[in-house]
């Protein structure tokens, strides 16, 4: 079961969502992650095609953010970079710092540019 706490947020969250699309807002969801330029996968969730089963190495990590909607990506909102290390977690390089910069950034994008 979850928290009624937790509950309550969804809750707000989903009204908020609503009516912020029965205004006619527009909508855009972001999310960061990261890629080994080595990555391989066994099975790819698009096609039936088999992919590399054993990666020949980790190589140099990239971590990546953007922006998109239910008409897609956000043009130029994406930001892609090399980090330092490619052992361990990615989160001491993307941190809030380096998101608060990017969110200032798209702001930028989306209404003044």
């Amino acid at each position: 079961m979850e928290r009624e706490d937790v509950v309550q947020c969804r809750i707000r969250y989903r009204k908020a969502l609503c009516k912020d699309r029965q205004a006619g807002r527009r909508i855009v969801y972001m999310n960061e992650t990261y890629v080994n330029s080595g990555h391989t996968a066994n099975k790819c969730w698009q096609m039936d095609t088999i992919g590399m089963h054993v990666p020949f190495s980790k190589g140099e990590r990239l971590i990546i953010v953007h922006a998109g909607s239910d008409q897609g990506f956000v043009p130029g909102a994406s930001l892609v970079f090399k980090a330092h290390s490619s052992i361990g977690d990615y989160h001491n390089e993307m941190n809030s710092a380096n998101f608060q910069v990017y969110i200032i950034y798209f702001y930028l994008l989306l209404y003044i540019i």
